[in-house]
């Protein structure tokens, strides 16, 4: 198992909620097995994203996606 770990700074959690997860489809089709998502407990305009693979092959793939689209 292979972890893509992302964190960025965001406005609103529940906006970037509601974004994240119009992509639910989007990662299950690229392999994600789990996904992990939380908060400093000093920022709440930030956020830790974890997300499982089988492989560092499609871990790697996702990467590529997110960095590019």
């Amino acid at each position: 198992m292979t972890t893509l770990h992302i964190e960025h700074a965001i406005t609103d959690l529940t906006t970037w909620q509601a974004a994240f997860d119009r992509f639910a489809e989007r990662r299950s089709a690229a392999g994600v097995m789990a996904h992990r998502v939380s908060q400093p407990v000093d920022d709440d305009h930030y956020v830790v994203v974890q997300l499982d693979f089988p492989s560092f092959g499609q871990a790697a793939a996702c990467r590529t996606f997110l960095e590019t689209q």
